[in-house]
């Protein structure tokens, strides 16, 4: 197992701008790989916002590049740059990387499980809209 053989389990395509529903399911599916067992499973290690392989590979990182509704979503010109961002405004207009944030449970404690959470109630209140 391997960061190829990850990619190809809970990353198969590149972060791109894509609709709603389908930024979602991605990053939710990005998410769940970056579980402890998940990256145990591919011989993974988690630094911070790296993850590495034992063979040597190009690190994975995880960071607004490598999140389909940042891709979408964030606007570097905007004073509040998630502003319109799903994920930013299902938890109370605040962005994923600000302060004590799911983003930061993960970089800081490789706690992937905030994020995964709050990529689930919004898929539950994106697809009550409908």
């Amino acid at each position: 197992m391997s960061l190829k053989t990850w990619r190809e389990e809970f990353y198969p395509t590149a972060a791109a701008a894509q609709t709603t529903n389908t930024a979602v399911a991605h990053s939710l599916l990005k998410w769940i790989g970056l579980r402890p067992e998940n990256l145990a499973k591919h011989g993974l290690t988690a630094t911070r916002s790296r993850l590495d392989g034992a063979t040597g590979e190009l690190s994975f990182f995880v960071t607004s590049n490598t999140c389909a509704l940042c891709v979408l979503y964030f606007d570097a010109d905007s004073d509040d740059p998630c502003v319109t961002c799903p994920l930013s405004v299902s938890r109370g207009n605040v962005a994923c990387d600000e302060g004590d944030s799911p983003y930061e449970k993960f970089v800081e404690g490789n706690n992937p499980e905030p994020m995964i959470a709050a990529l689930k109630k919004l898929r539950a209140e994106e697809g009550s809209r409908r």
